[in-house]
This record gives structure tokens, sequence and C-alpha cells, in this order.
């Protein structure tokens, strides 16, 4: 509480209100409070006695006024200021266990917080220390492929010779164009014929626009349908002869499909004597030939057997090759 006016303490001494009254500059301060009101002046001006009267606080004459003043600073003194002082003690000992607590929870707080950025620093440095292994495996891997594609180059280069010194011994310079030309033909002929299919027995059509129809209905029954880049009749046209289809289709895998399923013709009525084949090169229809000539000879030799031929030889159906 503020210090009292001057005006006040010299009021008070002057009308006998004396320390041992009024002790205590809080009580004089609450006293000078009550007469100012009673005198109804505001508390922020300065106390004027003459305004405090014994008519103003209902007293009779001035030595009640100085009674009843006297025993209102009594009353502060020994009853509400100790209730004050008792009063503000709780609230400090309140407040201070509360601070106590709030630090308390605010060291555990800093406590963990201060463990988690452990943790996560020692994470990082895990992760640091991966991320190095990581990189040194990674060079050691690089190092590794590289050593053995350098192993593998010379190695080839070593054979690349080797072949060369052998081909240039064994062919002379006149016939090593020539075998190597046929062998390029040769190699874009089975290329160009891997999409190719040949068709057998099937009956001359009276225009050879209708051609095409008469292979897709032969198609129909091993259900594919495929898309032809061409179709036509290899040989010239003779009486009585059905001269073989040559059908162009866009891959090999569709030609692979249809003679996997061209067996099925054999159950088709008027489809009998109808055969698809690949489209072979000469020496691979001398082969051919020869190969169904012998399993000719087999079959009447052992008809209770099955045979038939597979990758290039005839061999009993119940063998595994």
């Amino acid at each position: 509480m503020e210090k009292h006016s001057n005006a006040f303490t010299q009021w008070c001494e002057s009308n006998g209100l004396t320390d041992e009254a009024c002790p205590s500059a809080s009580v004089m301060k609450a006293v000078e409070c009550l007469l100012n009101d009673a005198a109804c002046q505001s508390h922020g001006n300065n106390f004027d006695s003459s305004r405090v009267t014994a008519a103003k606080l209902n007293t009779k004459n001035k030595p009640e006024l100085i009674n009843m003043i006297q025993n209102y600073a009594w009353f502060c003194h020994m009853v509400v200021l100790p209730y004050v002082v008792e009063v503000d003690a709780e609230l400090y000992k309140d407040t201070t266990k509360k601070l106590e607590e709030t630090e308390n929870k605010l060291e555990e707080v800093t406590g963990k917080i201060n463990s988690m950025q452990e943790t996560v620093i020692k994470s990082q440095e895990a992760l640091l220390s991966c991320q190095e292994t990581v990189i040194t495996l990674q060079g050691s891997l690089l190092s590794e492929k590289s050593k053995k594609i350098e192993e593998t180059m010379s190695s080839v280069k070593e054979e690349l010779k080797g072949y060369a010194a052998v081909v240039k011994k064994s062919c002379t310079a006149s016939l090593a164009p020539r075998k190597l030309q046929a062998a390029m033909v040769k190699a874009s002929s089975v290329e160009d014929r891997s999409s190719n299919l040949i068709f057998y027995g099937l009956e001359e059509s009276v225009g050879e626009e209708k051609t095409e129809d008469v292979v897709l209905n032969v198609l129909e029954h091993t259900n594919e349908k495929p898309k032809l880049v061409s179709c036509r009749r290899l040989g010239e046209k003779k009486e009585g002869k059905k001269r073989p289809v040559k059908v162009v289709l866009h891959n090999r895998d569709m030609v692979r499909s249809i003679l996997a399923r061209s067996g099925m013709l054999r159950e088709v009525e008027g489809m009998e004597d109808v055969y698809i084949c690949p489209d072979r090169t000469v020496e691979e229809r001398s082969e051919r030939k020869r190969l169904v000539s012998k399993l000719k000879q087999q079959r009447e030799t052992e008809p209770h057997v099955k045979w038939g031929i597979v990758r290039g030889s005839v061999i009993r159906r119940d063998e595994k090759k």
C-alpha cells in the first residue's frame, strides 16, 4: 500500500493519533482513505482536514470522532492486517509450490528433449556410417565389375585372334568371300522364310483372287484368324495338279501357333489331305523328304508302333528325344 500524505500525518499528530494508535503505514493509509470517503474526497487528492468534521462522520463532537478513528485503526491493525498477512502467506506458499512443480515438469521435459536430441544425433551418425558403407561397397562393386569387363574383353580379343588365325589358315583368299556371301544369303533366306507358310492340297480355284479366301477358310478350322501379308500359288498351273500356296504373315509367332494347330485339319471333313508346312529351303525339303520316306518304312515294318518325326529324327512316340 502506498504511503499516506504529509497533511494527514500532521492532522493525526495534532489530534493525538500517535504511532501507538496507527503503528503501521498500511493502517494509517486505510484510515486516510476512510476519512476521504466520509468527506467525499477522491483518494488521489491531497488530504483536506477542513472537510473532515464530526458532522460528516456522524459523530457528536471531535473527541468522539477521534475515538472512532482510533477504534478503526485498532481494528485494522489487530484484525484486518494479520488476516491479510496470513492470506498473503498462504498465497505465497501455494504459488511457490506451483512454481516448484512447474520447474520440476520443465526440467523433466527438458531432460526428455535432451534425450531425444541425443537419440536423433546417434541415429544420424548411424545413418551417415551406413551411407559411407554403402558408398564403399558400391565403389568395390564398380571396381570388380570393371575388372571383370576388362578380363572378358581381353579373353574375347584373344579368342578372336585365334579364330581369325584359324580362318585365315584354313580358307584361301579366293574362297573366303564366296563362302561368306553364301552364308549371308542363307541366313537372309532363313530369316525371310520364318514368317512364311506353305499350304499343300488346296483345290485350285477358278480365279486367283479367291485363293486368299480359301486359305482363310482353312485357318478358321485351326482357331486362328491372322492378317495375311500376301498369298499366291507357286509354279505353273497344270491340269489335275494342286499347286502349293505360299502365305506370308506378319510375324513368326503366328507361324508357330498355326503349325502347332495344323493337326486339327485331320478331323475336318474335306480337309484330310490339306497340310500346312514351314517354308523350307531346297536342302530342308530334301531332308524332310528323306525323313518322310524313312517314316513310311518304319510304319510298314512295325505297324503296331507309333512313329513320328521329331527334331529331325524318326523316333517312336513313346521315346524321349
